[in-house]
């Protein structure tokens, strides 16, 4: 019988992917282009206030929580880019804790702008030091002031907030029907029910007397009459030039006040609205811990200093705290008490001159980082460094802040480090 021989395989030929493909398929990802718009907020002086101011009294309160044997907890506005979190992620390495977070931006949602989300998302993740669930919504923060709202749904997820960074960048006491001092409420009202420890408000307010509510302005002035009656160093204070300029009482303070002036107005009125707020609870006390002006936007044109015109934005801090005071015993029956406990006009006055105070002692940041290159070096090196870990261009980075007037950017810019 024959034997049967099977035949040999053919030899597999190997076909060139270029034949298949000879130009790129339709449905090829290409790798992203590193961006170049730059804006105003990838400037040396915001990653000052980021380090220098929001870093510093964030790492304060993580030592003055002890121990600190939880996430240290966020509520904020940190925009696509994450930038304000990476560093407040870095802080919490230093103090050896974790961070977990929710933030709101209602910005645009294009696909670049996902990208860069996805990419600031993964640069904290390889921190190694987030706490999940942690998220950045696609809502407005403006909705936490209504209770029924899909944000204050998600807010009650969380005990309380460390840190409530309210980086507004636009009028806070603005047109009627701003939402803003609703939704602060809201959130002053979520903290005092639900917390015993001290905790920290951001707030970035611009200063556009165009944009300014009446009405609001108003309500601040009168205020400033009622503390006056009680004060005669709080009177004082808001009367000094660096102020008001007039006597509380003989006219609107706020008339004809611009830049520095009306900003520092303007600190003063929404910290006597926050201690207003508190004045129902009278079991928190409330402290100005910072104030920093500069400049909005971009310098345009031919200015060759920042400096050249008024500072119209100013970033505040304000600590919360408990009230620690001795109780009274009006009956006199626990010998060594005192007759009456310190009544809350008493300790508001107290809290309003402070705050008044610290406001007459508010940094000019651009002034600060004109005269300081090797700190506005510093604040340029750091910017670069987190920008190119979102797929910004750090060449052209640095080109472009070295064309800005000074102030905005290091004295000698274009003197770059060697990388």
């Amino acid at each position: 019988m024959d034997e049967i021989k099977t035949p040999p395989a053919p030899a597999t030929e190997l076909i060139a992917t270029s034949e298949i493909y000879p130009t790129a398929p339709d449905h090829a990802v290409p790798e992203p282009l590193p961006l170049s718009d730059f804006y105003s907020w990838h400037l040396p002086r915001k990653q000052w206030v980021r380090r220098k101011q929001w870093a510093a009294t964030a790492e304060a309160l993580m030592d003055a929580i002890v121990p600190l044997d939880r996430p240290f907890r966020y509520l904020g506005l940190p925009g696509t880019e994450l930038l304000d979190l990476e560093v407040l992620a870095e802080t919490c390495i230093k103090k050896n804790t974790r961070l977990k977070y929710i933030g709101f931006n209602s910005g645009a949602q294009s696909p670049g702008r996902k990208t860069t989300q996805q990419l600031a998302e993964q640069a904290l993740i390889e921190l190694d030091v987030i706490e999940q669930p942690s998220t950045v919504l696609v809502d407005d923060i403006s909705t936490l002031g209504s209770a029924t709202s899909i944000a204050t749904r998600r807010i009650k997820e969380f005990e309380s907030f460390d840190l409530v960074n309210l980086d507004f960048c636009d009028v806070f006491s603005g047109a009627k029907e701003n939402p803003k001092h609703t939704a602060v409420k809201s959130i002053v009202e979520f903290q005092l029910n639900r917390r015993t420890q001290p905790w920290l408000m951001y707030l970035t307010t611009a200063i556009a007397p165009h944009a300014l509510d009446g009405a609001d302005l108003n309500e601040y002035r009168l205020l400033f009459e009622r503390n006056t009656k009680d004060s005669e160093e709080f009177g004082r204070l808001l009367g000094a030039p660096e102020l008001a300029a007039i006597p509380i009482g003989s006219g609107d303070p706020f008339l004809g006040a611009a830049g520095v002036r009306l900003g520092r107005l303007l600190t003063v009125g929404v910290g006597k609205w926050l201690l207003a707020l508190l004045s129902q609870s009278k079991g928190w006390i409330l402290e100005l811990k910072s104030c920093v002006c500069y400049r909005r936007g971009l310098a345009g044109g031919d200015a060759e200093s920042a400096t050249s015109r008024e500072p119209d934005l100013f970033s505040l801090v304000f600590g919360f705290r408990k009230n620690t005071d001795t109780i009274s015993d009006p009956t006199g029956l626990a010998r060594g008490s005192p007759a009456s406990s310190r009544n809350w006009i008493e300790l508001e006055t107290k809290a309003a001159i402070q705050i008044a105070t610290r406001t007459l002692k508010s940094i000019d940041l651009d002034a600060t980082l004109e005269t300081s290159e090797d700190l506005a070096l510093q604040m340029l090196d750091e910017s670069a460094r987190m920008l190119r870990l979102r797929n910004y261009d750090e060449k052209l980075y640095r080109e472009w802040v070295a064309g800005m007037p000074a102030g905005f950017a290091a004295p000698t810019a274009k003197k770059t480090r060697p990388r």
